[in-house]
């Protein structure tokens, strides 16, 4: 099948990168922070198994539902057949605050509500802390100082209360 005049979306991320491409097609052009914000992509997660090396750390909702949150918020329809296939991306470090800092100021400049602009503020400095944990995760893996791991964990506590407060007060809008 050869689709006419077909504009490929360039992205940071698989499924904003591939939801953008279809709603081109459409003639629906957002940036990607914003798909990521519209998709409610932002989330955690802490996971370790004892089969595995080491933990795994998230920073984004289930694959899939990104797509499908964008689709619900825009009113659209998509009807989905689901092939094999191999997935490798990365975020920076940052565990998707970036793309969420930068929808947020994106929300801000559309609807010029302050606490938009407060949260990104916010979440500059919060995707700047997540890259410097990822930075110290780093460290550790290479020289095995568990000093590495008492920074990351007392960022880590910082990051808690920062994401929280600032998800409350965009709660209210």
């Amino acid at each position: 099948m050869k689709i006419e005049n077909f504009r490929p979306f360039d992205g940071q991320h698989c499924e904003t990168t591939t939801t953008g491409t279809l709603l081109r097609q459409l003639n629906i052009d957002l940036s990607e922070p914003m798909l990521f914000g519209l998709g409610e992509g932002l989330g955690f997660i802490f996971w370790n198994m004892k089969t595995m090396n080491f933990p795994f750390i998230g920073g984004r909702i289930k694959p899939d539902l990104l797509t499908q949150n964008i689709i619900k918020n825009l009113n659209l329809e998509l009807i989905a057949n689901e092939t094999s296939s191999m997935q490798k991306a990365g975020t920076g470090g940052a565990l998707f605050r970036n793309l969420y800092r930068d929808f947020l100021q994106e929300s801000y400049e559309l609807l010029k509500l302050g606490t938009l602009a407060q949260a990104h503020k916010e979440f500059i400095e919060i995707a700047n802390l997540w890259t410097d944990v990822s930075n110290l995760f780093l460290k550790v893996s290479i020289s095995k100082d568990k000093k590495h791991i008492e920074q990351a964990s007392e960022i880590l506590k910082l990051l808690s209360g920062k994401e929280k407060e600032v998800m409350e007060k965009l709660v209210k809008i």
